[in-house]
């Protein structure tokens, strides 16, 4: 998924889409804008939107592929 709002509200639809289907575990693969220093507004967004759908983020880990590519983030999320 690519950042941006668009990717939020994606993610919030197959986060309901995975929870009404009876998914207790729910993973989002987030690549984020820069491999900036400071806030990740478009990471954030798509926990925020996750989240609203009744998910809490249990883990988050980077996912880098190549040394000069964006960075990629794994967030996994359950049921709270």
């Amino acid at each position: 998924m690519r950042h941006g709002a668009r990717a939020a509200g994606r993610a919030a639809a197959e986060a309901a889409e995975r929870r009404a289907s009876g998914g207790r575990v729910h993973s989002v693969v987030v690549e984020l804008e820069s491999a900036r220093a400071g806030a990740a507004s478009d990471l954030s967004d798509v926990i925020e939107q996750v989240e609203g759908e009744g998910w809490r983020l249990d883990r988050m880990e980077s996912a880098v592929l190549a040394a000069h590519a964006r960075p990629v983030v794994l967030l996994v999320f359950r049921l709270a």
